[in-house]
This record gives C-alpha cells, structure tokens and sequence, in this order.
C-alpha cells in the first residue's frame, strides 16, 4: 500500500490545527503586523506554520516516511509546471521527493488582506495539483486564510473544492 493511503482528512486535519494553533500562540505578532501598512511577507510566516509542522509530523507514526517542503518547485528533475506552461511553486507540500507516487498535500496560504486575484490563483492552483486525471495528484490540497482573530480554510480533493471550515482565534 501506498503510505500517502494510510493518512485520512482526520490526520491532515490535526495536524494542520496543531500547527495553526502553535504559530498563533507563538507568532501572533507577526499576524497583527501584517494588518499594518508596512506588513510581514506571506513567506515569514509559512516558514513559522511549516516549522511547527514539521516538529508535529516528527512526532506522528503515519507521517515517518514524508518530506515537508516549503515552495518546492521541482517535479523530479524539471520545474513544476501547469498545463498553461506557468510555474507552479506552492507555499508548502507534505510529499516524497522526486516522486509524484507520494504526493499528499499541498497547501496555499494567503493573508486575509491579500488580493482577490491572488487567491483566485492559489485555488486554481490547488484544483490543478489534486485533480487525479493531472501528473500530480495530491490526496488533498488545502487553501488557508490567515486573519487576525479567524482562519478560513478550503478544503480541495480530485480537483474540486469539497468543503469549507472556518476558526475562530482567541488570544
């Protein structure tokens, strides 16, 4: 069996709130001054969720064999690439490398005060890497909005979005 299979939503799911809650106890500054005219880049903070979820996978049976990647750009030896020939970076996947056999989840984030057209892309993004008919078949891609006191998720499977969740955060 495939060790992406043994992984459910439920696992994704906790491991991803686990993290989210770390970086918003931890990095809560840095949320609040991406709300200020002079803002933290979308980048400084990945970097804080993708290191909490690294210590948390670490900690996890299921997640043993993954790598974790921010913005991997390849696709074995050549650029990740969508059908239009643009490049693909994503903000953060849970994978093996030099593989598509493994590729788990792929996650997009965004500051809530960031442009529509931005995330439009983002989505579009995510239902291009878990459309199972495309080269990359990611089990599950997830679309996160990072607000001062909420998270706005979108869960995306098989390259449609399935379901949307909503957190509220209380400092």
């Amino acid at each position: 069996m495939n060790p992406k299979d043994e992984v459910k939503f439920e696992d994704i799911k906790k491991l991803v709130n686990a993290s989210l809650e770390k970086f918003y106890k931890n990095d809560r500054d840095l949320i609040e001054m991406s709300n200020e005219e002079d803002m933290i880049s979308e980048q400084c903070m990945v970097f804080h969720i993708g290191s909490y979820m690294k210590n948390k996978m670490n900690t996890l049976t299921k997640f043993q064999w993954a790598d974790l990647d921010c913005e991997y750009n390849r696709n074995m030896n050549d650029p990740k690439m969508m059908r239009s020939d643009r490049k693909i970076i994503p903000d953060l996947v849970i994978h093996r490398r030099r593989s598509n056999r493994n590729n788990l989840l792929v996650i997009e984030f965004k500051k809530k005060n960031a442009e529509t057209y931005d995330k439009e892309n983002d989505r579009n993004k995510l239902m291009y890497l878990t459309d199972q008919k495309e080269d990359f078949k990611y089990n599950f891609g997830l679309f996160v909005e990072l607000g001062s006191h909420e998270v706005y998720v979108e869960v995306y499977q098989e390259g449609n979005l399935q379901t949307k969740l909503n957190y509220s955060i209380t400092y």
